[in-house]
């Protein structure tokens, strides 16, 4: 059953950890007897072989070498609850149907990973009088807790309260998720007052801030309403996270042109004349 996260999504983030992993050095941690040790590959200098070392903590690489350890430790974690969450949601080899698509990362874009590592937890100035603490972090209404636990249940990455200066000046989003796979950012508000006028008026300033620094609600930003009368439930919630991270992977994630659909090839067959059919995105 699919809980709102769209084939895409599973897809972009399959290619871009997989590439991820490729990339890294086979540096892992392991034991000998009771101590932790690192284990790398190396060329021996002596027979220019490829050899297997391990090297304990008193070692001057260990340090250099666990943060890869723990670099590919994390990545391979992401894609092991990738592969269940898909098992959990969708039908088919996730490994199969990712090797037919790409990701086209669209350039220019100020809302990336850039600005993402520069953000941090809890940047907002304004005082929490009556916190609510949520995995270490202070967060303004026991509500967004739960929108908390269900990014963690879903896996997504997130960043409470951070800083965000745009067109019309400086705001600080519930939440501020990353999609590394595409360098860019998308953003979640929680509006838990709207039966409150003034409360109103001051989150249209701010969603008119977002729209004039071209982040486009249902696009880049999501938000989830509630006044003290209405909640929106768990499933509900999901379905609109992943409107956000369905409508940023349909953008750039793109069926590979299969050597059938070579619009040189083609036009041989059709007289000379070429057709260069669009990209195809994934089929929910």
């Amino acid at each position: 059953m699919e809980y709102g996260r769209p084939r895409e999504y599973f897809i972009g983030r399959y290619i871009y950890l997989k590439e991820r992993l490729e990339k890294t050095p086979t540096v892992t941690f392991t034991h000998r007897g009771n101590k932790t040790v690192i284990s790398y590959y190396t060329k021996d200098k002596s027979t220019g072989k490829i050899v297997k070392r391990r090297i304990s903590s008193s070692n001057s690489l260990w340090d250099r070498l666990s943060r890869i350890a723990n670099e590919r430790k994390t990545l391979k974690e992401q894609l092991n609850n990738l592969l269940e969450d898909w098992k959990n949601e969708h039908s088919g080899s996730l490994a199969q149907i990712s090797g037919e698509y790409k990701i086209i990362r669209p350039q220019g874009n100020p809302f990336n990973m850039d600005l993402w590592n520069s953000m941090s937890n809890n940047q907002c100035s304004v005082e929490i009088k009556h916190p609510y603490i949520y995995n270490g972090i202070k967060m303004r209404s026991q509500f967004e807790t739960v929108i908390a636990s269900i990014l963690d249940d879903m896996h997504i990455e997130y960043k409470y309260d951070a800083r965000l200066d745009l067109r019309k000046g400086t705001v600080y989003p519930d939440f501020s998720i990353p999609f590394p796979e595409y360098d860019r950012c998308g953003f979640l508000e929680y509006l838990g007052a709207l039966s409150d006028f003034g409360y109103v008026s001051d989150n249209l300033d701010k969603i008119d801030n977002y729209i004039s620094s071209g982040l486009y609600i249902n696009r880049d930003v999501i938000l989830i309403p509630g006044d003290k009368y209405y909640r929106p439930d768990y499933e509900t919630i999901k379905e609109l996270i992943g409107v956000l991270i369905g409508a940023i992977a349909r953008k750039c994630v793109v069926r590979k042109q299969m050597p059938d659909q070579d619009p040189v090839s083609t036009a041989m067959k059709n007289g000379g004349k070429v057709r260069v059919p669009p990209e195809r995105v994934a089929s929910s």
